[in-house]
């Protein structure tokens, strides 16, 4: 059978890597297509578009980039008819996934979201939209599928996919080190590592490692490290990075929650453009942005974002992380509570067993 994926970010590559694998477990003649990263493209031939390429975060960055956006839909949607396939697979990425399920329904083809967009925060309209599009729904978080069902739409929870990869994790003891995830588009690291890297002169006894990404080039990251030797980059090995540090700063997403899976305490950062982050506090109905705060539904982490995101109080964060083994405890038991409700792994087998199931 024929499979076209999209997939938007790098968290969305990594799901999407799991599920080829599993798909293609399941259905040994499968065929693949897909928007995505490195990883789905080392599971599969297939990569038409890398998501460096379509990825904008923020609501000014999409209007300055409109025109390109609308070339993404036109290239996408012949790619689809070219390769005509039996089901397209949906990875988060709802700003353009959506909008693509809408063209797929009216041009009668069969629809599954995996990993949908926050709609518990913002955007609840987009339940109906689901709902319509989608002839199969996926959830990774313990309350979205409670949310759908209270909104009258029909989904499955297996777990988070995480936990697939995490429960491989060989367990490593804690270095004197500390983690910097300044985010994985450009656009973020370059709005957070200037301010990581001051930190390093904080803490001269520790060792400083950036998780760096190669699809954003050696040659970006430097860029910033002239007065800063010797930090380190670790390349595409954030899981290793995590295991090993004492502590880490991490910018809002995916790596929050790997962090947690990995008994790694941290402080969440985010900073982006000023009128973005205006219209989005206006809009989004959270408390917190780290997954792992929403999941348990209290402050668990430290948050530092926009304003709050200076050299002042990430110094005093990081301070409690660090010199008080109170904290440190408290932190790991509010992280075991996180991993009770996010599975025992397997989740990519038992949505690709319902994809096929759909088909």
């Amino acid at each position: 059978m024929r499979y076209f994926l999209i997939a938007g970010e790098a968290s969305g590559d990594l799901h999407g890597s799991l599920l080829i694998r599993a798909l293609h477990a399941e259905d040994p003649n499968a065929e693949f297509r897909f928007w995505g990263g490195d990883l789905m493209a080392a599971e599969a031939e297939g990569l038409e578009q890398h998501y460096r390429d379509t990825s904008f975060m923020g609501f000014v960055e999409v209007l300055k980039n409109i025109g390109t956006i609308r070339k993404l839909f036109v290239l996408c949607k012949k790619g689809i008819r070219a390769f005509n396939p039996d089901i397209i697979i949906f990875i988060d990425y709802p700003g353009f996934n959506l909008r693509m399920a809408a063209w797929a329904y009216a041009e009668k083809y069969r629809s599954y979201y995996y990993i949908i967009p926050q709609v518990w925060a913002w955007k609840a309209g987009r339940v109906e939209q689901l709902k319509k599009y989608c002839a199969g729904i996926c959830t990774i978080l313990p309350f979205e599928s409670k949310f759908l069902e209270s909104h009258g739409v029909a989904s499955s929870y297996y777990g988070h996919p995480l936990m697939e990869l995490i429960s491989k994790t060989e367990k490593k003891q804690k270095q004197n080190t500390i983690a910097l995830l300044p985010g994985s588009r450009k656009q973020e690291i370059r709005n957070h590592l200037p301010l990581l890297l001051s930190l390093t002169k904080e803490y001269p006894n520790y060792r400083f490692c950036i998780a760096g990404r190669s699809e954003v080039g050696e040659a970006f990251y430097t860029s910033f490290l002239e007065a800063f030797p010797a930090v380190d980059i670790v390349w595409n090995d954030t899981y290793t990075l995590l295991e090993e540090s004492q502590a880490a700063v991490i910018s809002s997403g995916t790596a929050s929650l790997e962090a947690c899976l990995l008994d790694t305490p941290q402080v969440v950062i985010y900073k982006g453009n000023k009128l973005s982050y205006l219209i989005a506090k206006r809009l989004v109905h959270l408390n917190h942005i780290s997954l792992v705060n929403i999941i348990l539904g209290r402050e668990v982490v430290p948050e530092l974002i926009q304003d709050d995101f200076n050299i002042g109080k990430l110094k005093s964060a990081m301070d409690v992380l660090i010199d008080s083994e109170d904290s440190r405890l408290r932190i790991s038991a509010d992280y075991a509570e996180v991993k009770a409700l996010l599975g025992n792994g397997n989740v990519s087998r038992s949505v690709a067993k319902e994809i096929i199931g759909l088909i």
